[in-house]
């Protein structure tokens, strides 16, 4: 989970289409990385929405948070262990305003076994490595020894003594077959089916890319190949919110910046942002932050 900062505001280095930027650093030989985060630093208490290509595991250090994977959403405690798959939608904000601290392990396969076509791969990651079929899996504290192996390569990665690779690569083997015993031993229930958010991430990606402009749901929808009730449905469901309401927090943030980074007036934010007033703009900013731009701006300058 990589994130950039805006004075003291994290926010995750996504590009337009909901896609988290490629973490792994070239040369490496192990493609991992590890991160201690604090939800309170984000943007709401929340980080956005979003998918990337590697695997995850988030364990909760400190406090709890609410984690959402496409339309599942789990309450998490100290000590909790959620997985999170490849293309998988996912988000998290705090409960409370105690924030939450929170470990997170990303990886590629090829940290465990550099042949994908390899019948090491063949047996260990296909079928488990379908984001559509099991798109998460939550390991409760106590449950395994899932948390206190993320914490490990954690440990191992900040200090990065000789051979570290080998220590990672080690760890990451034990945590994937315990993962992998409990996905075997699930697969076989009988499981709701789950919902496609491919059309989510259309819309999510479609209002990235035009936030600035008039939009409306039957727009959004047809664009999805949806009936704008099927759509609102299926939106709501995933995002927890209505299309209307996330176009507005979309706006906001992005304001926000173009306030903060760009030094530009109330009424330029507005306007840069599709807001078809600064009146109505101020209205909508205070809803979603509790006080007007200004004040804002001058409580983060104060």
């Amino acid at each position: 989970m990589r994130s950039t900062s805006f004075n003291g505001v994290f926010r995750l280095a996504i590009d337009a289409n909901g896609l988290e930027y490629d973490k792994w650093k070239t040369g490496e030989g192990v493609p991992v990385e590890t991160c201690v985060c604090n939800l309170s630093y984000f943007f709401n208490g929340a980080f956005d929405l979003h998918w990337h290509k590697g695997l995850e595991f988030t364990v909760v250090l400190q406090g709890q948070m609410e984690y959402q994977v496409n339309d599942k959403h789990y309450r998490m405690e100290k000590g909790d262990c959620v997985f999170v798959n490849s293309g998988a939608m996912h988000s998290g904000r705090y409960v409370d305003d105690g924030g939450c601290r929170y470990l997170v392990i990303s990886f590629l396969t090829s940290a465990i076994d550099g042949d994908p076509d390899g019948a090491f791969a063949k047996k260990f990651f296909e079928g488990v490595m379908d984001a559509k079929s099991l798109p998460s899996m939550l390991f409760e504290n106590g449950s395994n020894d899932m948390s206190s192996l993320c914490i490990s390569i954690h440990e191992i990665m900040k200090k990065k003594e000789d051979g570290w690779e080998i220590e990672v690569k080690g760890i990451l083997c034990q945590l994937w077959h315990l993962f992998y015993k409990e996905a075997k031993r699930l697969s076989g229930l009988s499981v709701e089916k789950p919902l496609s958010v491919s059309p989510i991430k259309k819309a999510i990606q479609y209002m990235n890319d035009n936030y600035a402009s008039k939009l409306n749901l039957e727009e959004i929808a047809s664009m999805c190949n949806l009936s704008k009730s099927e759509f609102c449905r299926c939106f709501k469901r995933i995002t927890r919110q209505t299309a209307f309401e996330y176009l507005m927090g979309l706006r906001i943030k992005k304001s926000i910046q173009l306030l903060e980074e760009e030094g530009l007036s109330v009424t330029e934010a507005a306007q840069n942002t599709g807001f078809s007033n600064s009146s109505y703009y101020t209205k909508i900013f205070r809803r979603y932050m509790g006080c007007t731009p200004r004040e804002y701006l001058r409580r983060r300058k104060g």
